[in-house]
């Protein structure tokens, strides 16, 4: 089966099919699974109602805005997923590692980051 051209572009139109249409959908498209990758396909809204009517519940989904994963700090993202998934993280253990963290897991423009920029850049100047 292909893809049905008019859904694919227009995918706002998705939003007035039922569950099993979207799901009907997503496998004539991208077929063997592929449409679970949210990289591949980009449609948000489109893939959450996928997994919804494929049994998850909005219970199990944790959706964090583009814009509050660049300004969170590691250790703030971690303990959200911690809370969200109840799974244990070595806090103690991650602190003494911030710096580290920061450096490789935050995005460029987190308020942390902004913050160690300035202090190179103030560190620069004075030099």
């Amino acid at each position: 089966t292909r893809c049905n051209p008019r859904l694919y572009d227009s995918p706002e139109l998705l939003g007035s099919l039922s569950d099993e249409q979207v799901l009907r959908y997503f496998e004539s498209c991208w077929g063997d699974g592929v449409w679970r990758n949210f990289v591949t396909n980009s449609l948000h809204y489109v893939c959450l109602r996928a997994w919804i009517a494929a049994g998850f519940s909005r219970e199990q989904l944790l959706l964090l805005s583009s814009e509050k994963l660049r300004t969170l700090q590691a250790h703030e993202l971690v303990d959200a997923l911690a809370n969200f998934t109840g799974l244990h993280h070595n806090a103690p253990l991650l602190a003494t590692r911030r710096e580290e963290l920061s450096a490789q897991c935050e995005a460029p423009d987190s308020a942390a980051n902004r913050a160690a920029w300035l202090r190179r850049r103030q560190r620069s100047k004075s030099s």
